[in-house]
């Protein structure tokens, strides 16, 4: 984990990846409020980075909705991909996660 390039593909829904038995790590991005480089944190688990992201809500950056990280068998490359309902266990319906759309690609 954490060993992935921060250059990745991105665009898509979780659920269109297999669900989050093919996810590869969670990432939730920072961008800090008064400029610089932009960062992430990882996370093996959807729990763990949702309390990652809550920890950093107050830092007055501004902080993305996690994402994960998917192998895309079409292009042979590690995707960011939204975390939509459809890839959701019950068990996870109570957490927090982004919109069905991505955020950026």
């Amino acid at each position: 984990m954490g060993k992935i390039s921060a250059l990745t593909m991105s665009g898509g829904a979780l659920s269109k990846f297999g669900g989050q038995s093919a996810v590869k790590e969670y990432r939730v991005w920072v961008h800090p409020k008064g400029g610089g480089d932009d960062y992430y944190f990882v996370a093996k688990t959807l729990d763990e980075i949702n309390r990652k992201k809550a920890s950093l809500e107050n830092s007055g950056n501004y902080v993305e909705e996690p994402l994960a990280v998917v192998w895309d068998e079409k292009y042979k490359k590690y995707r960011e991909v939204v975390i939509d309902k459809k890839s959701l266990k019950k068990s996870d319906s109570g957490l927090n996660i982004a919109k069905e759309t991505a955020m950026w690609s």
